[in-house]
């Protein structure tokens, strides 16, 4: 009846207004906003603990990263920083040297005149060894080569790898410091004209080299290796006197068969190699 609904509602007790401090600090009263409970919520969510005084923080969180992150990203950003630092990020190439052109972007040249240098002893104070690394067939290396080149060709992959690359990494990545002044040990790469088997050679030795040092990024057991511009040809023109015989072209009559054999032998430098060595050459390896 419409008494008794008002009896009850005469018995019914309103709630206290929310206080500030939630009743912790008594008296004071909170002015409540025309969000009602919902914005008072939001707010007590965002003030002190009123009974600790700890504050109630949203919790931030930073990504973590493993050592060889961190050692990929330092790297990255030396090499867009640094100009002519080595792939590994350590210290700068010793010889003066340029790109390799559109075709191998990533691989660095120097010309025959460096290597003349090299061979004559003039960079001695800087650098400890170094390996001429001729892939040429070969009849042409027997035709004639660069005074104390090594020659290896396509088919011998591992053989080439192995005598080159330890089985062990590096136990960690190398720091980058200037003032370096440890003697290098270098390689050069070149075949005729070093537009195709030299490169080759030069990516499969780097392709091994990070594969093996991969949990060390950016080390590398041969960090500075150089591709002979223009290879054996324009060296020879120059400096014939630092070559032992004379030049033997690749596609010269007289060894038509022996051509015709060297490249059954490695038919990889006609399919997959070469496809792959264009495609390493994009990246900054």
């Amino acid at each position: 009846s419409r008494n008794s609904l008002v009896e009850l509602k005469a018995g019914f007790k309103r709630p206290d207004p929310p206080q500030v401090g939630g009743g912790c600090q008594g008296g004071k009263k909170r002015r409540v906003t025309p969000g009602g409970l919902m914005c008072e919520r939001s707010i007590s969510l965002q003030e002190n603990n009123p009974c600790t005084g700890a504050s109630r923080k949203k919790p931030s969180f930073v990504r973590s990263h493993s050592e060889n992150e961190l050692s990929i990203m330092k790297s990255c950003q030396l090499k867009e920083e640094v100009e002519d630092i080595l792939p590994d990020s350590s210290r700068l190439y010793v010889l003066p040297t340029f790109a390799s052109g559109s075709k191998h972007p990533s691989l660095r040249s120097i010309n025959c005149g460096t290597l003349a240098d090299l061979i004559m002893g003039r960079h001695k104070n800087n650098v400890e060894s170094f390996r001429i690394v001729d892939v040429r067939y070969k009849f042409e290396y027997d035709g004639g080569h660069i005074r104390g080149a090594e020659n290896w060709q396509h088919g011998e992959d591992d053989q080439f790898l192995s005598a080159f690359l330890p089985s062990a990494p590096l136990p960690a990545p190398p720091q980058y410091c200037l003032e370096n002044t440890e003697k290098r040990n270098i390689l050069i790469f070149h075949c005729e004209f070093s537009s195709q088997r030299g490169p080759d050679f030069y990516m499969k030795l780097r392709e091994r080299d990070r594969q093996l040092n991969k949990d060390v990024y950016p080390g590398l057991h041969y960090p500075e290796c150089y591709l002979l511009h223009l290879g054996y040809k324009e060296f020879f023109k120059n400096f014939p006197d630092l070559c032992t015989g004379n030049y033997t072209e690749m596609i010269d009559p007289r060894h038509e068969n022996d051509l015709r054999k060297m490249r059954a032998k490695s038919k990889s430098w006609s399919g997959g190699t070469v496809a792959r060595t264009g495609r390493m050459g994009r990246l900054h390896l």
